[in-house]
């Protein structure tokens, strides 16, 4: 998981970013 990842790079988490795709 790329916990603090980018704000849009992050789909393949749970919302770690800043949006929740996932």
């Amino acid at each position: 998981m790329d916990i603090g990842g980018s704000p849009i790079t992050n789909f393949q988490d749970v919302g770690y970013g800043n949006i929740s795709l996932r």
